[in-house]
């Protein structure tokens, strides 16, 4: 049997690589020896191609959905938008009116000076004589006369001359009225009488400083001003006035002079109901 020679086993341990690897062994030398001639080049796996694919499909598409925006807020509707809109704005409720546009019962007051006066009465009254001239009952055109006109208690003149008239209860002319005028003196005349010669009616006759006020004009006293005591005021504020004339002497226009009738005892005329006062009120405006 012959021997093979090295060479010869050399190229039969290539033939096998290449069939179960196709990788062939080196040359002698160090070089490669290639596949035999006429054979195919390896191709590689499909598999491993597609499964690399799908990996970079992957992750592309999670690359592209991270990168990926938000989606923007939906806006409201136009029909919600017009109802927002539209929405009516809550209105106060209007103030109660009156229906039948009627006056208010009460006028507007307006701010007077307020003077009670009255009668003195000569019995209520003391102190040393004095004799009087003047114009006598029934005297025509008179003043400053200079008929005896009697005697009386010297406070009985002072309040005469306070309150314009005093009734005589003693001597001739007892039952008669003794009259003081700053500009005709005394007289004695049957009746105390208002600046337009009316006779004085109590907690009725007014006088008024106020000249556009007509003769007749009702009213009424809602406050008293100040200073005023209580009781006093009461009374003049139940009575029913009206104005009859003008005030007995030249005063502010906002002055009203309020007769109370005759003196009923002695200090009357310090009394509760003799007022003279400020910031009245009453419905004259």
């Amino acid at each position: 049997m012959r021997h093979r020679t090295p060479r010869t086993l050399l190229l039969l341990v290539a033939l096998g690589l290449a069939a179960c690897g196709g990788s062939s062994p080196p040359g002698p030398g160090g070089a490669s020896i290639g596949p035999a001639s006429g054979a195919e080049p390896a191709v590689p796996p499909a598999t491993s191609t597609s499964a690399s694919s799908a990996a970079t499909s992957t992750s592309t598409v999670a690359s592209s959905t991270a990168a990926s925006p938000a989606a923007p807020t939906a806006l409201p509707s136009a029909a919600a938008v017009t109802s927002t809109a539209a929405a009516p704005r809550s209105t106060p409720a209007p103030r109660p009116v009156n229906p039948t546009g009627a006056a208010s019962p009460t006028p507007a007051p307006g701010v007077w000076t307020l003077t009670v006066y009255y009668t003195a009465v000569e019995s209520f009254h003391t102190g040393p004589a004095q004799t009087v001239t003047g114009c006598r009952p029934g005297a025509d055109e008179c003043s400053n006369g200079t008929d005896a006109l009697g005697s009386y208690p010297a406070d009985f003149l002072d309040a005469v001359r306070s309150q314009g008239a005093g009734r005589i209860t003693a001597g001739k002319y007892a039952g008669k009225y003794l009259i003081w005028d700053a500009d005709s003196g005394y007289a004695v005349d049957t009746a105390a009488l208002d600046q337009s010669d009316g006779p004085l009616r109590p907690f009725v006759s007014a006088g008024s400083g106020d000249p556009s006020i007509a003769a007749g004009t009702a009213f009424s006293v809602l406050d008293c001003g100040v200073p005023a005591d209580a009781g006093g005021c009461a009374r003049l504020r139940a009575a029913n006035w009206a104005v009859t004339s003008a005030t007995r002497r030249p005063t502010d226009a906002h002055t009203i002079e309020l007769y109370v009738g005759e003196e009923d005892g002695p200090g009357f005329g310090t009394g509760a109901l003799i007022i003279h006062s400020h910031n009245a009120r009453t419905t004259l405006g």
